[in-house]
């Protein structure tokens, strides 16, 4: 199975702070390569603001957007 770990950035939309987080990404659509746009949802650690961030298996962030839903929302790891 392929599987990847990818450390990514983007702005906020509401403060523009820079906002950094981590996914592990397994299965057999990243086969698909820079054709893949995947999704996960990261809040701002400095304002809350809570977005939908799309970006490719190669660690390319496509768009960041706000989202209002408190579902699938990443939780930040304490180690």
């Amino acid at each position: 199975m392929t599987q990847i770990v990818l450390e990514m950035k983007f702005s906020c939309c509401r403060c523009e702070a820079p906002t950094i987080f981590v996914v592990h990404c397994h299965g057999a659509g990243l086969m698909a390569g820079d054709r893949t746009t995947l999704t996960a949802r990261v809040p701002c650690y400095h304002c809350g603001c809570k977005h939908a961030v799309n970006f490719h298996p190669t660690g390319m962030v496509v768009a960041a957007e706000p989202v209002e839903s408190e579902d699938l929302l990443l939780v930040p790891s304490v180690n």
